[in-house]
């Protein structure tokens, strides 16, 4: 697929092992792999591991209602990540193995939205495997 899509050979991960295995997997077929945290899932704090149902629905409602600014499990608010999502740049092509929320984050911004005013307005999560081409040397939006 890299030669036919035309895509660099080195590979940028999260830390966490989802995006990570993937990338000491390409590395083993010659790629130049490197592990970049800021390109983490937003966290869920107390969230994380738990099911939606244990969770419980005040505190989901809570956070819908601030979507933007609620941290989820007193871990980080969208906007957190939305900054983290701004802030992140490369000066070399690179294929980014992501994680759904920091990559809607990053396409958000590159489309130039503001921060979304309610959970309605927050994309779907893109289909497993599909590639986006962002433009990572002309974007620098501001988050506020």
């Amino acid at each position: 697929m890299t030669r036919q899509a035309g895509l660099p050979r080195i590979v940028v991960t999260s830390h966490l092992r989802r995006c990570a295995d993937v990338g000491r997997w390409l590395r083993r077929w010659g790629w130049i792999h490197r592990i970049d945290a800021s390109i983490a899932e937003i966290h869920f704090g107390d969230w994380e591991g738990r099911s939606w149902d244990d969770i419980g629905q005040p505190e989901l409602d809570e956070w819908v209602a601030d979507f933007a600014a609620y941290a989820p499990g007193g871990g980080e608010s969208l906007l957190a990540m939305l900054e983290r999502a701004a802030s992140w740049h490369t000066t070399e092509p690179v294929v980014v193995i992501g994680h759904a929320g920091w990559m809607l984050a990053r396409r958000w911004l590159e489309e130039g939205r503001d921060p979304p005013a309610s959970a309605a307005q927050w994309p779907k999560a893109p289909k497993h495997g599909s590639l986006w081409r962002l433009s990572p040397h002309r974007f620098r939006p501001e988050v506020v």
